[in-house]
Order: structure tokens, then C-alpha cells, then sequence
């Protein structure tokens, strides 16, 4: 899950799967999740044991300067390099007095996964979750249900019984479906990447 611009909606029928790919095919990385959910890989919920993972929720304006460094890096690292989309990262979302920055540190202390919250008619009637990120080599750990639970709980404390609205990649629909997120939306192109909108009534 990611941004908001650039988007563009098509067909589902135009969204091509190959579980087996013909001779001299090269499965793109949708098609490559989507055989991998299908195969009930991806995104069953977390295992009994999880690592001790720190949670913290800020405002811009609590972030010290090292704090931010970590939280941009770590979103451009993914979003930018890794997701190949070459995109303007900040916005003025992110220095809102409202937005609230909900982030994890290892035992290690190194910060490995981010969510920003968007407070109800900043960009959406809703509440918006948004920028959710677990760094490359902390993934299928549970991590990012920890990070979705944290994130839910510090929705509830600021803003109980308000809707919230996710733009999700389109092959996390099962995951955030878990939690109680309903498909809204047709799916559409945003940079690029299949995503659809998703709606939780409450937490």
C-alpha cells in the first residue's frame, strides 16, 4: 500500500495470471504474488512467536531529526528503489500537526517498519492509513500484523468509531481482509502497481 497519484483504473479482466507461464513468458511480480497467494503462501496471520519489535507514535513535530532520517530512508529505500516507482516521496501530509507517524525498532534498535495515519478529512472522510512499509529483510516474520495492529490501536485512541480508508496493492486484499478492511473500489493503476480501495467501518 502506497500512494495516491497517478492512478488509473481498468478491468479486472485486463489483470493476467500465470500460475504456470508459457515458454519464454516472464511472470510479472503481480502474477508472481498473485500464484504465490493463491498457493496460500502469503499473508496467513502471524505465527505464535513474532520478534520484540518497539512500537512508537509520533507527530512530525516529536520526530528528532534521526528519527525522521529513518522513517524517510526506510520509505524511499521501498517505495522508491525497491517498488522502481519514481515518485515525489514527501508530501505536506507528512508534517500535518495531525498525521501521526507510527514506527518499529528492533532489538537492535534499527527501524524496520512504518505506517502514517492521516486524521479524518485530511485527505479522505475517513481516517487514512497509509505508507506501510517493513523493510526488505524483516519480512515473513509477522511484522507487518504487528504493525497493522499497532496501527489500528492508535486509531482507536485518537479516533474511535471512525471509518478508515486504505489504497491497498491489490494482491494484500486477503491480509488486510483479516482485520476487517471491505474491497470498495474496481482496481486501478498507481504507479504502475494494481491497487483497490478498502474500507474498515470501525476498529
Amino acid at each position: 500500500m502506497k500512494r495516491s497519484q497517478g492512478r488509473r483504473f481498468i478491468n479486472n479482466s485486463h489483470s493476467r495470471v500465470f500460475n504456470n507461464p508459457p515458454k519464454g513468458h516472464s511472470a510479472t511480480i503481480s502474477e508472481v504474488l498473485t500464484h504465490y497467494f493463491n498457493a496460500g503462501e502469503l499473508f496467513k496471520f502471524p505465527p505464535a512467536a513474532m520478534p520484540n519489535i518497539q512500537w512508537e507514535v509520533m507527530t512530525f513535530q516529536q520526530l528528532t531529526v534521526q528519527q525522521l532520517y529513518d522513517v524517510l530512508q526506510l520509505r524511499v529505500n521501498v517505495f522508491v528503489v525497491e517498488q522502481q516507482c519514481a515518485y515525489r516521496e514527501l508530501d505536506e501530509y507528512d508534517r500535518h500537526p495531525e498525521t501521526r507517524h507510527v514506527y518499529g525498532r528492533n532489538e537492535g534498535g534499527q527501524l524496520i517498519a512504518y505506517a502514517r495515519i492521516l486524521s479524518p478529512g485530511l485527505r479522505y472522510p475517513e481516517v487514512n492509513l497509509g505508507r506501510f512499509v517493513v523493510r526488505a529483510d524483516s519480512r515473513k516474520q509477522g511484522i507487518g500484523h504487528q504493525l497493522l495492529q499497532a496501527a489500528l490501536q492508535k486509531i482507536s485512541r485518537f479516533w474511535a468509531q471512525t471509518p478508515i480508508r486504505i489504497s491497498a496493492q491489490e494482491y494484500l486484499q486477503a491480509f488486510y481482509a483479516q482485520y476487517g478492511f471491505i474491497r470498495v473500489s474496481e482496481m486501478y493503476l498507481e504507479d504502475g502497481i494494481p491497487h483497490v480501495e478498502m474500507v474498515k467501518k470501525t476498529c
